[in-house]
């Protein structure tokens, strides 16, 4: 469910910007509801159809996560590289 959720909060961002779609999705599911759709806010988690409407906006993503983050009231997860070339979310603070 949270990366359904990631999902329909990177696809509205595309089209209405970051902070509107943060905004709604704080207002029907709660602000709370959207932490565990943040580690999903990154491209190999996302489908390809949405990484293909991303092209051009690659910073649309980590601006998601800092301003989901904050309207949830909590710190942004990092997205770290394991030396493997794949990226992975560490939750450490």
């Amino acid at each position: 469910m949270a990366r359904d959720a990631a999902e329909a909060l990177t696809a509205t961002a595309i089209v209405v910007g970051v902070d509107r779609s943060v905004a709604a999705a704080a207002r029907c599911v709660g602000a709370g509801a959207l932490v565990p759709a943040l580690r999903f806010l990154q491209e190999p988690a996302l489908s390809r159809a949405t990484n293909r409407a991303l092209r051009g906006r690659r910073k649309l993503l980590g601006a998601l996560r800092e301003t989901g983050a904050e309207a949830a009231g909590v710190e942004a997860p990092k997205l770290e590289h394991n030396g493997s070339g794949v990226a992975a979310w560490s939750w450490r603070f």
